[in-house]
C-alpha cells in the first residue's frame, strides 16, 4: 500500500474549491491523467471505479447499435469494442453482464439491459476494500433510488423495476409508496428534506441541492483524510460537479440558484425548529 506522504504534495498544492466557485481550476480529465501517473496500480483502480458508469453507459449504447458518447470512463471506445468481441478482458461484474446479454439479449430492452449492468456495477462495488469508495457509492445509489420512487410517486407510474436493488432500503421504497417519508430513516440521507425539494418546479434548484448534499457528504467522510487517495478521489468527483454546473449555468444564473438554494434551507430550518 502506497503510503499517504507520497501524496502530500500533490495534495498541498491542488487549488480550493468551492461548490460556488465561477468555474473548476482544473480540467476533470487532466485531473484523472495526474492522478493514473501519481498512483499506484492498486490505488489507480480506485479511481477505475468511478470511470465505470460511463463505461457502462457506452457499453449498452455500442451493444445496441449506437456510437459511444465522446465522454470515455475507463475504457475507450475501441477497448469497449474489444471487450465486447471477447478480444480484451473486461471487469468482472461487465463480463457477467455480457455473458448474460449474449445468451439471450432480445429479453430485456436497452434501458432494462442497463439497469441490470447498473445493478452488477453497484454489486460489485459492495466488495471493495476501500471503505470510502464503497460508502460514497452507497450513498450515491440511495440518493439515486430515492429520486427514481418520488418522481415515480409524483407521476403515478410503477418505479420497481427502475430501481437499483440495495436491500432494505430498496425494499422500503416499494412497499412503503404511500407514506410520506417511504418509512424510511437514514443517518446519512435526509428523506424528508429531499423529498420536499425534489417537489419544486425549479429544475436546477433540484439539481444544485442533490449535488450540494454530495458536496456535504465528500467533506464530512474525508475531514480526516489528510493526504490519503480519499482525498484525491473526493476531488475528482468534486471537480465533476463543478465542471457540469459551469457547461450549464452563467454567472448571474449561478446567483439565482444559490439564491433559491439559500432562501430553502432557511424554510427548512424553521420547518424543523
Amino acid at each position: 500500500m502506497i503510503l499517504a506522504k507520497q501524496y502530500y504534495y500533490l495534495i498541498a498544492g491542488l487549488p480550493n474549491i468551492e461548490p460556488d466557485v465561477d468555474a473548476p481550476p482544473l480540467d476533470q480529465t487532466t485531473f484523472k491523467d495526474v492522478l493514473l501517473e501519481q498512483c499506484n496500480l492498486q490505488e489507480a483502480t480506485l479511481l477505475d471505479w468511478l470511470l465505470y458508469p460511463l463505461d457502462n453507459e457506452n457499453l449498452v449504447r455500442m451493444l445496441h447499435h449506437k456510437p459511444a458518447m465522446a465522454e470515455t470512463g475507463a475504457f475507450t471506445s475501441g477497448t469497449l469494442d474489444n471487450i465486447i468481441n471477447r478480444k480484451t478482458k473486461p471487469p468482472h461484474f461487465m463480463g457477467t453482464f455480457l455473458d448474460a446479454f449474449w445468451q439471450n439479449k432480445e429479453a430485456h430492452s436497452e434501458n432494462e439491459w442497463k439497469n441490470k449492468l447498473t445493478t452488477l456495477y453497484y454489486r460489485a462495488a459492495r466488495a471493495l476494500d476501500n471503505v470510502f469508495l464503497r460508502d460514497w457509492m452507497e450513498f450515491e445509489l440511495r440518493l439515486n433510488n430515492l429520486i427514481v420512487a418520488i418522481n415515480g410517486r409524483k407521476h403515478n407510474f410503477s418505479y420497481a423495476d427502475a430501481l437499483i436493488p440495495d436491500g432494505e432500503f430498496t425494499i422500503q421504497l416499494i412497499s412503503n409508496s404511500k407514506k410520506t417519508n417511504f418509512g424510511l430513516v437514514d443517518d446519512e440521507l435526509p428523506v424528508e428534506d429531499v423529498i420536499k425539494m425534489m417537489e419544486t418546479s425549479n429544475l436546477l434548484a433540484k439539481e444544485k441541492y442533490l449535488d450540494d448534499l454530495r458536496w456535504r457528504w465528500l467533506d464530512e467522510r474525508t475531514f480526516f483524510y489528510y493526504f490519503t487517495i480519499e482525498k484525491l478521489l473526493a476531488y475528482y468527483i468534486k471537480l465533476g460537479m463543478l465542471s457540469r454546473w459551469h457547461k450549464l449555468d452563467s454567472s448571474r444564473g449561478r446567483e439565482r440558484l444559490y439564491k433559491t438554494l439559500t432562501d430553502f434551507r432557511q424554510d427548512l430550518t424553521f420547518l424543523k425548529a
